[in-house]
């Protein structure tokens, strides 16, 4: 292929990004309008939040190659500092070559920059401006590039494969920017004293084995250096301030960790190969070789996350507090807690808060939940191998946030406890898992809540619900299901795609079946659909098994396409006086054979796509209606096409 080709290629592929960009940005317009102010100053669409302003839309993207963004912006009586560029605010801006990101900002968000192929200037006043990853070698090619590590001004940003030398960083640069090398192909990397920032997931999956830190480091994002599996030891400099978090986590071969004796925030006190903040005495990062000091009183959320080389946990008695997933992923085989210990105690291979009773969490041994535990804590049973059947004892009055997330092998929940509330993860990644009984106290499932349990089977729900969120049993294997008399609504996409599901026992509190709540239960034969129930959503029989079907005589309302595809359906019979019916309700292709309609009025149909073809459905089934009511079907825009129109007799 010529260049020439090439070249309008490369232009056509551009307008398309930024046709693309707008779109979206169009839509973002709409929720903005919805909450905070949404203003345009000079070419610049701002979001007004709390009092400061975001730069979140270029709006002549083709007339303008430079940009000089202010400080602050006057609207109305009232003046913004401008702190923020939002996602995808340049995105697709093909003429832009060069813009100024004043002191004000300090935060330029994802994708800000997506596909400005000829921006080759990025000027950042504030060197505290922390930049998300912006993939420049795909959207920003023309930054400038110096010995494999591309800048944004002096912020490093990313990195191009080079061979035969190590990757420097040059000097004066003040940052490195999120994800700037993620996946970095080097065992080390030489950063200048200069550096004082380091983002969120800087070098995270890199090949580092080591790394020197400089003195100059204040900032180190969350996770930093996760996934760096050949990472060995770390030494944490004397102006370090401020760590996000998780920024060890995952490097299984990491064994020492040593903080700077003269760092005023933190230290790694007895040698214990551990970060712990001085003033408060909470552990915050820890690795394979850690041993927990005396006097250390708290562990950090994800203090031990994903630390796999860590096979025996042993707690001082000064531990009082452990965080949320501070243990998640470590496989963790045995734990020792201090006798003397007055916080914690250890049961069934699970470590249990004396004074809540709450379940922090389990070992990767651990099979059963102890007795007498009051609550189960967020991530407790992560990740749990060997974990096939679980039964909640009575005690228990909550579960936290993935309780039992990733647990593979797990097969059959039974809840016990005077539970009334669930969260909205509990299930996430237990693909095996095939029966769930749920406490007789719940009041509401979440939205989506089996969306990760495709082999669900088996549900007993009890009187006591009043809610089922949206698609939470979307994509399950449930057969069978009789659902609470306490249910007013089945909620959209509550059984979307059970592909298994024959039986469905509705309550006759029932008001409305909402938007695709069966959408393509392909299983599906029969439904009775009680008496009381007034609408019928859009798609909610969809693509269903269904052979024949009465929908009774409080309903008033149809959905679009309600039982369209429903390639077995062969004869509807509609016993109220309908007020409205959607487009394409039925099948078009013929199979279906009978329609009765009971109202003495022919119901309003909406008109539908001219692309679908009724003509099959016209001249295959028959309409039946009252008697006295023919000539008014006979002449209604829809029903008069109808060929056989037929008494209906009772």
């Amino acid at each position: 292929m010529d260049a020439s080709k090439i070249f309008v290629l490369y232009i056509i592929f551009n307008f398309a990004f930024a046709t693309m960009y707008s779109q979206a940005n169009d839509g973002y317009e709409r929720r903005a309008l919805s909450g905070n102010r949404l203003v345009e100053v000079d070419g610049l669409d701002y979001e007004l939040v709390d009092g400061k302003a975001e730069v979140y839309r270029f709006v002549n993207q083709n007339d303008c190659s430079r940009i000089d963004i202010p400080s602050s912006i006057v609207y109305g009586d009232e003046c913004f500092d401008v702190t923020k560029i939002a996602y995808s605010a340049f995105a697709g801006c093909y003429f832009l070559d060069s813009i100024t990101v004043p002191e004000s900002v300090t935060q330029i968000a994802n994708g800000a920059f997506s596909g400005c192929q000829r921006l080759s200037y990025i000027r950042i006043k504030n060197p505290a401006t922390i930049l998300h990853n912006i993939h420049p070698r795909i959207d920003c090619p023309n930054l400038p590039c110096e010995n494999g590590i591309r800048y944004a001004d002096k912020i490093a940003v990313d990195w191009d494969k080079i061979a035969g030398q190590p990757y420097v960083i040059k000097e004066g640069t003040v940052s490195i920017a999120s994800n700037a090398f993620s996946r970095l192909d080097c065992e080390s990397i030489q950063i200048p004293v200069s550096v004082k920032i380091i983002g969120q997931y800087a070098f995270d999956m890199s090949t580092l084995s080591s790394i020197t830190l400089p003195d100059s480091l204040e900032i180190i994002g969350e996770g930093a250096f996760a996934g760096c599996a050949n990472l060995k030891s770390i030494r944490i400099p004397k102006n370090v301030c401020d760590i996000s978090g998780r920024i060890l986590s995952d490097c299984p071969a990491l064994t020492q960790i040593e903080v700077s004796p003269d760092n005023p925030r933190y230290d790694s006190r007895d040698n214990c190969n551990a970060i712990i903040e001085s003033a408060t005495n909470r552990l915050v990062e820890g690795c394979t070789g850690t041993v927990i000091p005396q006097n250390v009183v708290e562990i950090a959320d994800y203090a031990f996350s994903e630390c796999s080389g860590l096979k025996t946990l042993s707690l001082p008695a000064s531990v009082a507090k452990i965080g949320r997933f501070a243990i998640v992923d470590s496989n963790i085989e045995s734990i020792k807690i201090n006798r003397n210990n007055p916080f914690l105690e250890s049961r069934r291979d699970a470590v249990i808060d004396k004074k809540t009773g709450e379940l922090i969490f389990a070992i990767a041994n651990a099979s059963r939940i102890p007795g007498g535990v009051k609550s189960i804590g967020w991530g407790a049973y992560w990740n749990i191998k060997g974990l096939e059947n679980v039964r909640i004892p009575r005690s228990v009055v909550s579960i936290g946030t993935n309780a039992f997330g990733d647990c593979q092998k797990l097969k059959t929940v039974c809840m016990l406890g005077n539970i009334t509330e669930i969260p909205k993860v509990l299930f996430s990644g237990c693909a095996n898992l095939q029966s769930v009984k749920f406490p007789k106290g719940l009041q509401s499932i979440p939205n989506r809540f089996f969306r990760d349990c495709p082999n669900l089977q088996k549900v007993a729900i009890y009187e006591s619900v009043q809610n089922i969120g949206e698609y939470a049993f979307a994509g399950t294997s449930v057969r069978k299901i009789k659902l609470p008399k306490s249910l007013h609504t089945i909620s959209q996409g509550l059984f979307y795609e059970c592909e298994r599901l024959g039986s469905v026992i509705m309550p006759e509190s029932l008001d409305s079946i909402c938007a695709r709540s069966f959408g393509r239960c392909k299983s599906l034969r029969s439904i009775t659909i009680p008496e009381g129930t007034l609408s019928i959503g859009n798609q909610a029989f969809w693509g269903t098994g269904l052979e024949s079907v009465t929908i009774p005589e409080s309903v008033t309302q149809i959905g679009d396409l309600a039982f369209s595809y429903c390639q077995k359906l062969e004869s509807v019979e509609i016993l109220g006086q309908i007020e409205h019916m959607g487009a394409h309700v039925f099948n078009h292709d013929g199979g279906l054979r009978t329609i009765k309609l009971s109202s003495s009025q022919p119901p309003y149909v909406e008109q539908g796509d001219a692309l679908y073809d009724y003509k099959p459905l016209f001249e295959n089934c028959t309409l039946y209606v009252p008697s006295q009511c023919i000539g008014q079907y006979r002449e209604s825009p829809f029903w008069g096409q109808f060929k056989n129109i037929e008494p209906l007799t009772k």
